[in-house]
């Protein structure tokens, strides 16, 4: 007997398609743009060379996957093929979708010549970062006007304001904000403002350049921008210190399955050794050369900063780490809260004897506490160098008088912000803790309440 296609039940896939207009699509469509911004259907060679593009983006880090490319080279790369697809896919408005215009070639073009030249310039191009040159100084404006664009082409016009906005919030660090602050309150002629850089060597060349009056910086760079040494071989920086404030303790980290339990194996190892322009690489390769390696020959080296590190050893992008830092260090601590991991810290204090007779007395050795990071069940031997505030030598007596007393006597409002604060303090004033020599005006202050300089 034939079945009744009629009757309820009896129904065949193709009689529940439902015809959906032109229009319908269109609202759709409209819709979609609303919500995304418009994207360009490229056809023709337009279409073939954009795809082209793609595929490689995919293969390339496809092979990037395998820690083959540095990761310097790799955010680099990744950059430029994200730029011209921002820029061939999504069109200057919305006129002018479907088809790929000079206007979109030309900004596509700078994006892959900026990063060129990042590539190109290798190391000597990251150093630069506080003291670019004048043909630095020219890419870094034409890749600032390219970002947002490509930015407000993909997400709409938000989000390039939003990033723009917290740039102007990240130039106010935790701790040197706190500073600025405390001192732009209580003293009645001093407008303090801080400024976010790479590190300590980045600081040190700012006061050089008379772009800074003070900075942070760690005692070992300090020293080698006193004597001209190192990172500061184009010259001598004339400093003198206004305060020991906090020690760094350098943390050699990895986690197990690394096959690291001692200095020596870092031998043939992936290794961060810090960012560039910030004292954990000046430390970190001391560290290296005292422990008897080669941090160029022995290693295959990145220069990450500590957030970077700790992603990176996730993905297992490099087997080891450098940082110097306070204790505890919040992405050390992500790194050691890591599900599926554990986290060791490698001991090195054995290296500080060596350090000491080659650069001067700037190390002590001393212990990451056991417990101080989840996990760590033992204390961990290690090197540490003091923090110091220094400035160069145009401040007069009486502003490092007054600046000195006022960081002193108003520790507790910056230590509301940054707990590290808490070693503001007279105790720690003492020449030995500083290869700097005090400034005047601090020593004024120091013998006054007769302890210190």
């Amino acid at each position: 007997m034939a079945a009744d296609k009629s009757a309820p039940g009896n129904t065949s896939p193709n009689d529940d398609v439902i015809a959906v207009s032109d229009e319908a699509l269109l609202k759709a469509e409209s819709f979609v743009e609303a919500e995304e911004g418009v994207a360009n259907r490229l056809m023709g060679w337009a279409g073939r060379i954009s795809t082209a593009i793609a595929v490689v983006m995919s293969l390339f880090h496809l092979y990037a996957a395998y820690a083959i490319v540095p990761t310097q080279e790799l955010r680099y790369t990744h950059v430029a093929f994200t730029l011209v697809l921002s820029f061939l896919l999504f069109p200057l408005a919305t006129r002018f979708r479907n088809r790929v215009r000079w206007w979109d070639v030309v900004p596509g073009i700078f994006a892959v010549a900026t990063i060129f030249y990042a590539l190109w310039g290798g190391d000597d191009f990251t150093d630069r970062a506080t003291l670019p040159d004048r043909w630095d100084v020219i890419v870094g404006v034409i890749f600032i006007v390219l970002l947002p664009e490509a930015t407000r082409r993909t997400t709409g016009a938000i989000m390039p304001v939003v990033s723009l906005l917290f740039i102007a919030y990240a130039m106010f660090g935790p701790l040197g904000g706190a500073v600025a602050n405390v001192l732009s309150k209580s003293l009645p002629n001093v407008q303090a403002t801080a400024e976010v850089t790479g590190g300590s060597v980045d600081n040190l060349k700012l006061i050089a350049s008379g772009q800074s009056e003070m900075a942070f910086t760690m005692a070992d760079a300090a020293l080698d921008a006193l004597q001209g040494q190192d990172k500061f071989k184009s010259g001598k920086v004339p400093l003198q210190a206004l305060l020991v404030v906090y020690p760094n303790r350098m943390h050699v980290v990895t986690v197990e399955g690394s096959g690291i339990e001692t200095m020596a194996d870092l031998k043939g190892k992936r290794v961060s050794t810090g960012s560039p322009g910030g004292a954990t690489e000046v430390m970190a390769f001391r560290v290296i050369e005292a422990a008897g390696l080669d941090k160029d020959k022995d290693m295959k080296r990145e220069r990450l900063g500590v957030a970077e590190s700790v992603n990176a050893i996730k993905d297992r992008k490099i087997d080891a780490f450098f940082w110097v830092g306070g204790i505890p260090t919040a992405a050390v601590t992500d790194l050691a809260a890591t599900p599926g991991m554990k986290m060791k810290l490698i001991d090195h204090s054995e290296t500080v004897e060596k350090m000491n007779a080659k650069y001067g007395k700037l190390y002590t050795a001393s212990k990451i506490k056991a417990g101080a990071y989840q996990g760590t069940d033992k204390d961990n031997a290690i090197a540490e160098v003091w923090n110091l505030i220094v400035t160069g030598d145009k401040m007069s007596s009486d502003d490092a008088y007054a600046i000195v007393k006022t960081l002193v006597e108003k520790k507790a409002d910056i230590v509301a912000v940054h707990k590290e604060a808490e070693s503001f303090s007279l105790d720690n004033q003492v020449q030995e803790r500083s290869p700097i020599p005090f400034h005047p005006g601090a020593l004024k202050y120091f013998k006054e309440k007769g302890l210190g300089g």
